[in-house]
């Protein structure tokens, strides 16, 4: 509980609809996610795109949530460890957003209905947690 509130007093600023368009607010966030995903995997983007972008849906709920709905337990609160831990806390959910699509590549590109890719999306937290993390420092590291 005391750390999903500290992570939601980080970012509140965020969901302020004053700051929706802004560089901090949530649509500047989910194009964040957007523009990572085409520098790291464009046949996926591209894909995702032609199927009517489903994953715009669960990343906005990812990053809104901090993966609350869509992680166990434990591993959840390893995440927000880590998204308390980074000096750059939100940018970090971006990147853990951006792993966890990754990690369904394969999955996501063998499906065309965007029904199916919301739900492999919405399963893709919990495949390999520590893969995850591990993806999300990866990526954390070559943006910073």
């Amino acid at each position: 509980f005391w750390c999903f509130s500290q992570l939601m007093n980080d970012i509140k600023p965020g969901f302020m609809s004053e700051m929706d368009n802004s560089a901090g607010g949530i649509y500047s966030v989910v194009n964040s996610f957007e523009r990572l995903l085409r520098r790291y995997d464009m046949e996926l983007a591209r894909h995702l795109h032609r199927c009517g972008s489903p994953q715009v849906v669960l990343v906005f709920r990812w990053i809104t949530l901090l993966f609350a709905q869509d992680a166990d337990m434990g591993d959840l609160l390893r995440l927000w460890d880590a998204f308390i831990a980074d000096p750059k806390r939100y940018n970090l959910v971006v990147h853990a957003c951006l792993a966890a699509t990754l990690a369904s590549r394969e999955e996501l590109l063998s499906q065309e209905d965007d029904f199916a890719i919301a739900e492999v999306l919405r399963k893709a937290p919990r495949k390999d947690f520590e893969l995850l993390l591990r993806r999300t420092w990866a990526i954390c590291a070559l943006e910073r």
